[in-house]
This record gives C-alpha cells, sequence and structure tokens, in this order.
C-alpha cells in the first residue's frame, strides 16, 4: 500500500507528513510538488530535520519518500504514463494539501491552482479505486456569514465571499463532493481555521499566516524611517513603531494550534473509511481575542505599539501591506459566527479541545529567542 500526497512542502503538508513519518507503518509515501525531485528531497529533509525538534522521527524513516515532480496546472498534472502507474500502484490514500493561499491577485490563476488542480487529483485517484481521498478545505468556505452557527456539512454561497480564495476553496469542496458520491468513493474534507504555534518557524520553511505578519512587522521595526511616515515617528531615536491593528477592539480570530489540528486530520482520516464524505470542522472551540493577539505581537517585538482600530486612515507602509495582504484575514474579527465540531469530536483519539490560544503562546512562535 502506498500513500500520494500534494503540498507536503507547505505548512500544514509538511506537519501532516511528518506525522506519518513518526509512525510504524512502512507504507511508501509518493510526494508530488513543483521541484524537481532533487529539489524537493533537499526541501523535505530540511522541513522533518527542523520538525524532528518535539518528536524526531524513526531511523530510516526518510527512506520511505518517493519524489515527483508535478504541475496542479497541467494535465495529468504534468505526469507521464509510467509516474502514473508508479504513483497508483497500490495507493491507499491520496492527501491533497497543496493549494494556492493567495488572498488577492488574478482569481483565475488561483482558480487553476484550486478547483483545476483539485480535478486533476481527482482523476488520479480515479485510477486507484481503492484509494480514500483526504481533501484539505478551510473553514472559510463559509464565506461573508457573520452569524449563526456553521455546521460541518454546510457548504452555500448565498453570503458570497471575501477573497477568490475563499471561492475556490468552496468550488473545489463542491467539485470533491460530486465526485464522491457519483463514483461511491471515500472522502474526509477537512476545515482548518487560522492555524498557528508555538514555535517560531524559520525563514526558508512555510509559514502560518499570522507568523508572515510577523516577519514584515519585525523588517519594519529594523528599516529606517521612510521620511514623511507618521506611523513609523520616532523609530530611528526611540525605536518605537506604532502599528495600527486593523480591527474591532472587541473581535477576536478562531486561531487553533497546528499540533492539535494535525492530530485532529489523521484521526478525522482514520476514523472514515465507508464510502461517502466526512466533512469536519478542526477549529477551536473558543476564538482568540484581537487584544491577546495585539499583546502578543508587542511582547515578542520589543519598540512594536500595537493599536486596534476599525479604521487606519493614512496608513503607513507596513498597514497598507497588512490591509493588502492579510485585511480579509482581520475581517474575520467582526464576525461572530461559530464552528460545529460535532462530527470530529466522534472520531476516535481527536481530544474534547485544545487548551485557549493565550498571548504566550502566540508570542513563543512569533518571533525568534523570544521566551
Amino acid at each position: 500500500m502506498a500513500i500520494a500526497i500534494t503540498g507536503a512542502t507547505g505548512y500544514l503538508g509538511s506537519r501532516i507528513l511528518h506525522h506519518l513519518l513518526s509512525a510504524t507503518d512502512t507504507e511508501p509515501l509518493v510526494l508530488l510538488g513543483r521541484d524537481t525531485p532533487a529539489v524537493l528531497r533537499e526541501r523535505i529533509g530540511t522541513a522533518m530535520q527542523w520538525l524532528d525538534g518535539p518528536r524526531a522521527l524513526p531511523v530510516g524513516a526518510l527512506g520511505r519518500i518517493r519524489c515527483l515532480q508535478a504541475d496542479l496546472e497541467q494535465p495529468q498534472l504534468g505526469l507521464d504514463s509510467a509516474e502514473l502507474t508508479v504513483i497508483t500502484d497500490s495507493l491507499s490514500e491520496v492527501w491533497h494539501c497543496a493549494a494556492s493561499t493567495a488572498q488577492h491577485g488574478d482569481p483565475m490563476a488561483i482558480h487553476r491552482v484550486n478547483v483545476l488542480g483539485t480535478r486533476g487529483v481527482l482523476r488520479l485517484a480515479d485510477r486507484a479505486p481503492a484509494a480514500r481521498l483526504i481533501y484539505l478545505s478551510t473553514a472559510f468556505v463559509a464565506g461573508r456569514r457573520t452569524a449563526g452557527h456553521v455546521l460541518e456539512d454546510d457548504l452555500s454561497e448565498r453570503a458570497g465571499f471575501h477573497t477568490p480564495y475563499e471561492e475556490s476553496k468552496f468550488t473545489a469542496e463542491r467539485l470533491v463532493r460530486h465526485w464522491a458520491l457519483a463514483h461511491g468513493r471515500t472522502v474526509t474534507v477537512v476545515r482548518p481555521s487560522v492555524v498557528v504555534e508555538d514555535r517560531f518557524v524559520p525563514d526558508g520553511l512555510a509559514q502560518h499566516p499570522l507568523g508572515t505578519l510577523a516577519r514584515h512587522v519585525r523588517q519594519a521595526l529594523h528599516a529606517r524611517t521612510p521620511a514623511g511616515d507618521l506611523a513609523l515617528s520616532g523609530c530611528r531615536g526611540a525605536g518605537v513603531l506604532r502599528f495600527r491593528f486593523p480591527g474591532p477592539p472587541d473581535g477576536s480570530l478562531n486561531l487553533v494550534q497546528a499540533d492539535h489540528a494535525v492530530r485532529a486530520m489523521l484521526c478525522a482520516a482514520a476514523a472514515h473509511r465507508s464510502p461517502g464524505v466526512l466533512t469536519v470542522h478542526v477549529t477551536h472551540p473558543v476564538n482568540t481575542p484581537l487584544a491577546t493577539i495585539a499583546r502578543a505581537f508587542e511582547s515578542s517585538h520589543p519598540g512594536l505599539i500595537v493599536e486596534l482600530t476599525p479604521a487606519v486612515p493614512d496608513p503607513s507602509s507596513l498597514e497598507r501591506y497588512v490591509r493588502q495582504n492579510h485585511g480579509d484575514l482581520l475581517g474575520y474579527a467582526g464576525h461572530r459566527r461559530t464552528y460545529d465540531r460535532t462530527r470530529l469530536l466522534s472520531c476516535p483519539g481527536v481530544p474534547p479541545g485544545p487548551p485557549p490560544v493565550d498571548a504566550g503562546y502566540l508570542a513563543r512562535g512569533l518571533a525568534p529567542g523570544w521566551s
């Protein structure tokens, strides 16, 4: 038996791979990525070595890996017949983790990767009728729905979407559901919210959204004050960066710890073996206040002052970057919707809920050397 994985160099994909390699199983793991096999193996090796910090892999685990170059935007994922045969021979599982996470830009480019690429993965799975599919979706397929309790089977476009990314993941999830029901296949759809961790992720490895934001905050703190940039006034002398964080002061975001999220995904995938679709929310039962996130940024970045404000007039260069690249994520802070987790919690091995995400937890993951 073998397991195929797309997106194994991504933030969640690499952690799923690490857990699969940590198991006592010996199934071959076929990794499909855009890089050449040599580069892909090198990137995977670097990620696995770093992830070994909290939990080392068994000796020889990396020998289970076979890397193949693939492209989600190409017919047959850019693979020839011989490579397709290698992948689908004795295939038991397909983990489709690869996606474009761009929140802005050309909607068709995002559609090609997230929708047409998913269709290509389904055609790959067509060649292995016994294989189960685990599809990595997102809790944000709920789009602009601002209130109510989102059930795990809910999938509606009536409220519209904040970004082309949301819409593309919604469309891809519909595609996956239709394929499963039409062909009698077994599919597990996992929907994480914003995944975070308390360990700093170094440059060169895939980062979670708040970690990406923290990187740009550090760059702004270390940069010289641009002429006329009032929001950075005082940086040269006092070493202070005033950063207006766009969002309601009483707002919150659903953040879930990475280790909990990955373990929950693996438990859901292991629990679902019969034909049909199981959709689970991999979310936190309690949202994290924006004020907690702001305090985490301040404590992990000396010299930073964060102000929560619904509007940011005359934005600084950093504030413009945040609005352009993270504005829609922060827009969720005004939502009051909650996420049902009934089906997730019914899966054996899933703990009832992770502890609250506090400022100390976040701060440890946002800057190097913080403790």
